[in-house]
């Protein structure tokens, strides 16, 4: 599962999260959180637990059009 990465980093730079913050509150690994901000796949369960992290909806964090 691709999140758009503009509104991943968006939304943590709103919250001033580094990505070592986001992955120590989603209890993911800092990779997943890279992967994430780099337009790579990453599991669903793990997009769930940033979006659940950063308080939004899964929906608003994916990346529209694939």
């Amino acid at each position: 599962m691709k999140l758009d990465c503009v509104k991943v980093v968006s939304e943590m730079k709103r919250q001033r999260l580094t990505s070592l913050d986001l992955a120590n509150k989603a209890m993911c690994g800092l990779s997943t959180v890279q992967s994430a901000r780099n337009e790579r796949s990453i599991s669903t369960n793990s997009a769930r637990r940033l979006a659940a992290a950063l308080g939004v909806p899964l929906d608003d964090l994916l990346e529209k059009g694939t």
